[in-house]
């Protein structure tokens, strides 16, 4: 597990396995404060040792969110207060010491040796399948055969190939694996993410040993994946690799994303050809389908939480999706874009098909500077005033124009919610604020309407429907508070 980390995490890690919050706060502190540990390396090292660990994959997906929110909370401008430059560092101690109290207890067993847990690996050229390694590993995991899917995987890590190859062939093979949720390509997000936060080195065993029997579970919603995969086995995407033209995004604009929803399974796969044609990337059709995704969300009525937390999981799905086209340009997952629109296209409610003008609130007590209406929105979304944050936040990307730190605000008021010993609907909040939040932050501009849409009204509204209390955050604030005053 090795990562840029030059300090002694051992001592955190041992008092997260053992339990001991105080002693964990204590040296998470210091680690944050006095020794410069960056907050998402610091990360990436507790999420190894989850996975590792054989970690529940919603709390690693919470872990691996812990490292967007310190990113974004580092924008938070410090207040002119006494001790605001440290306790404005040690902000992140907050969703860092959520997302590792939902996976301490599998720290412990991620610190022991774990090289026996993998098989031989298979070499792509030893795959005797005839339609190459790609067909091989979505038969092992059509067939549940976590072995045979480790080894097809180790092999490609064997070979040494760049792990982005390796994530490229393990996207081909999910292209059209969607079980209801869309938890396989959500997971394989989460724990890419990991290795990402602890640098992959020679960290993929971890990857490979805790996800393959994820992927190996769970139903396929034959109706999304049949759809897609039917309209993929006649299409060709060799046009797309070859085109020169500057990308333009706004073919996945306003139409493509009625057109996406409004028909059958063949009519949303024909949009994303139109998208694609008109000169959109595969990358912009899928930010723009996570736009959608958002549209149903806050289409969702006020009070169904079963209702939200379903279209939280479109989103995070559609979110992946993005992120796995942002990652690698092989043809070979081009596909995905298929499942995604299908999958879209079934989640749809009713209202949510068309774009909608986004909310804006006049708000309440709204300062005129950006510190104060920063301030503001914090306190608005602690109580739970949705209207009101959405307003804060469009006067403030009118008068400031700073995405990531109001991002840093609703992640940091997220993070306050404890996750240990939490409801399931409460462990999805942070990872579902993060696909809102992260979709947002990188709209293309073509896309976005002006910054105000739907992603940043889902964000708000996941933040304040699924709170939940927050002892855990009171402690841990009360304890960057003392080192804070401690210091000034």
């Amino acid at each position: 597990m090795v990562t840029s980390i030059f300090a002694d995490v051992t001592p955190y890690l041992q008092a997260l396995a053992t339990g001991n919050e105080g002693e964990a706060t204590r040296e998470l502190i210091d680690l944050l404060g006095r020794q410069r540990v960056p907050a998402d390396k610091l990360a990436g090292r507790i999420g190894l040792a989850a996975l590792w660990g054989g970690a529940e994959p919603h709390a690693v997906s919470a872990m691996a969110a812990t490292g967007s929110f310190a990113e974004w909370m580092r924008g938070i401008p410090a207040g002119p207060e006494p001790g605001e430059d440290l306790r404005r560092v040690l902000g992140v101690v907050v969703p860092i010491s959520q997302g590792a109290s939902v996976v301490a207890g599998a720290i412990g067993a991620g610190m022991e040796p774990h090289d026996e847990k993998l098989p031989e690996p298979l070499f792509p050229a030893q795959v005797k399948h005839p339609n190459g390694p790609i067909a091989a590993l979505r038969d092992a995991f059509a067939a549940r055969d976590v072995t045979g899917a480790q080894r097809i995987l180790l092999g490609y890590h064997a070979t040494g190939a760049d792990y982005r190859a390796l994530l490229a062939t393990l996207y081909a093979a999910l292209a059209h694996r969607y079980p209801e949720g869309g938890h396989p390509l959500i997971f394989t997000r989460a724990a890419s993410r990991i290795l990402d936060l602890g640098d992959w080195g020679g960290n993929m065993p971890a990857f490979i040993a805790w996800l393959t029997p994820l992927l190996c579970a769970g139903e396929i919603d034959a109706l999304v994946s049949s759809g897609a995969s039917a309209y993929a086995a006649s299409y060709d995407f060799t046009w797309l690799r070859k085109r020169l033209a500057s990308a333009k995004e706004e073919a996945a604009g306003q139409a493509f994303q009625r057109a996406v929803v409004t028909g059958d399974d063949k009519a949303a796969c024909d949009a994303v050809v139109a998208a694609l044609q008109g000169g959109a990337t595969a990358r912009g059709v899928a930010a723009a389908m996570a736009h959608v995704a958002a549209d149903q969300l806050v289409a969702v009525p006020a009070g169904d939480r079963d209702g939200l937390l379903k279209a939280a999981h479109q989103l995070q799905y559609q979110h992946a999706v993005a992120t796995a086209l942002g990652e690698t340009q092989e043809m070979h997952v081009w596909p995905i874009l298929f499942t995604a629109a299908c999958a879209l296209r079934a989640a749809n409610v009713a209202g949510a098909a068309s774009p909608r003008a986004a909310a804006t609130s006049a708000g309440t007590g709204a300062g005129t500077m950006g510190m104060a209406q920063l301030r503001t929105l914090d306190q608005q979304l602690m109580a739970g005033d949705a209207a009101g944050a959405l307003g804060t936040a469009h006067r403030y990307l009118q008068m400031v124009g700073a995405p990531r730190a109001l991002a840093g605000v609703i992640a940091s008021v997220a993070a306050r919610t404890d996750l240990k010993g939490a409801s399931l609907d409460t462990l999805h909040l942070m990872p579902a604020v993060e696909a809102a939040l992260d979709s947002w932050v990188r709209l293309p501009q073509a896309i976005s309407r002006g910054g105000m849409n739907s992603l940043l009204s889902a964000a708000i509204r996941l933040t304040t429907e699924l709170r939940g209390e927050g002892s855990l955050a009171q402690r841990v604030r009360g304890a960057i508070d003392l080192a804070s005053a401690q210091t000034a």
